[in-house]
């Protein structure tokens, strides 16, 4: 197994953890086709946004229609501001894999700008959550709950196990570091306040290796 197929431990820090492969992809999709319906195209655009944008679930499922525009050959999406409060616009190539999914649903999309796209995955119950450093409990709104839902039909068959929504987001950030993004780079790109956030991230792939070898 390659440096680039496993390269980081995952979030519970127990193994390593695996990038989606394009015939994972043909799975999801395929898994789409058959339990979705009407609402497939939603379905494939959400997943697409997730997986290219590094973006927290919940932030996807707020999205609205103002905040996507082409810029040439880029689509460009306009996710909340970061956690330092800076602006995250994200530009992805319109002739990557996944992002006709985005483009061809947004086209379809109801033309009022303040319309949330992804309607029909997105959830709005009270939830308990625990503050991991002071034990105190809060109640707040849980807009996921549906998305996990849906999505352990959709990863059906793939070759990661028991894999959420939210390891998109590690994945992408991932990929980056592998392909050269600095420590600042992945900070904004994830939307993240800390450095320790992106810290696991930035391991030595077998081109940097090589690299650094020169200069010995």
């Amino acid at each position: 197994m390659t440096i680039r197929s496993i390269n980081y431990l995952n979030m519970k820090g127990k193994k390593p953890m695996l990038h989606f492969t394009p015939e994972d992809w043909e799975i999801i999709m395929r898994n789409i086709d058959i339990s979705e319906g009407m609402y497939n195209e939603q379905a494939k655009a959400l997943v697409a946004i997730l997986y290219y944008t590094a973006a927290r679930p919940n932030e996807v499922l707020r999205l609205k229609r103002a905040e996507f525009y082409r810029d040439r050959n880029d689509l460009v999406i306009l996710l909340p501001a970061s956690k330092r409060g800076n602006p995250r616009p994200i530009k992805i190539p319109l002739k990557k894999p996944l992002a006709r999914y985005i483009w061809d649903y947004i086209n379809k999309c109801s033309p009022s700008q303040n319309s949330l796209i992804f309607y029909h995955y997105l959830g709005d119950s009270d939830k308990p959550y625990k503050n991991q450093r002071t034990g105190n409990i809060t109640i707040r709104k849980d807009t996921t709950y549906k998305l996990y839902y849906y999505w352990k039909k959709w990863v059906k068959g793939i070759s990661i196990p028991d894999v959420p929504p939210y390891y998109l987001r590690h994945e992408r950030c991932s990929l980056m570091a592998e392909r050269g993004a600095s420590l600042v780079q992945i900070m904004e790109y994830k939307g993240c306040k800390t450095e320790a956030s992106v810290a696991p991230y930035l391991h030595m792939s077998t081109r940097q290796l090589d690299e650094m070898k020169k200069m010995l």
